[in-house]
């Protein structure tokens, strides 16, 4: 991430990579509504530390605060992105509830007395669905493509990047998700195709039907 003087979301500080994912005014913002529900580090753990301070700070923590702390800094991201790529329109409230609602997910598909699939990969449930109605609506409804939330995540410090996406049905209902980290990185771009590229070869197994994907 090019280092500029002054960050052009919030005009406070210098726009780096920490700035952008701890500092700025939305990433602060999505904390603060993020600690509604989550335990996470107490501000003074979470100060800049240097040019190592990703590593050092997932040290520092047990598993389920690591866990959170990686999810908050992907979607402090995006807000960041939307800002100065997008509309600029993306909701702290929502970005917090979709975190929210994601690891809640994530945790209920590890208690699932289900074969693992592979790295990254997971299927919401292995039990048999209740027949449709063979009606119109019901069939169009089925007919209707579903959608994949893409998502990434790149460090210039480090060139360290990762991607998530997560398939959902009309209603909203997730069919399944996946995620990995991204080797030898060169820039945030490509971290954002990566995970495009990806994330459709990976989500393609749970919908026989086109998918729709919403970066």
């Amino acid at each position: 991430m090019e280092v500029l003087p002054t960050c052009s979301i919030c005009g406070m500080e210098p726009e780096d990579g920490f700035h952008a994912i701890m500092a700025c005014t939305k990433a602060r913002a999505l904390r603060t509504s993020l600690r509604a529900k989550w335990r996470l580090s107490p501000e003074d753990d979470l100060k800049y530390i240097g040019d190592d301070r990703v590593l050092i700070l997932l040290d520092r923590f047990d598993e389920d605060c690591r866990t959170k702390l990686l999810f908050y800094w992907w979607r402090a991201w995006h807000l960041c992105n939307d800002v100065i790529f997008g509309k600029g329109d993306a909701s702290i409230e929502a970005s917090a509830q979709y975190l929210f609602k994601y690891a809640d997910i994530l945790s209920g598909l590890s208690q699932l007395n289900h074969p693992a699939i592979s790295k990254g990969k997971n299927v919401l449930d292995g039990r048999p669905r209740p027949p449709h109605a063979t009606t119109m609506n019901c069939v169009q409804e089925r007919l209707t493509p579903p959608v994949a939330s893409v998502h990434s995540s790149f460090f210039s410090a480090d060139n360290s990047a990762a991607w998530g996406a997560v398939l959902c049905d009309h209603r909203d209902t997730v069919l399944g998700s996946a995620w990995n980290l991204i080797d030898h990185c060169p820039d945030a771009e490509t971290a954002e195709a990566t995970a495009c590229l990806s994330g459709v070869q990976s989500l393609c197994r749970f919908s026989s039907l086109p998918i729709i994907v919403r970066v």
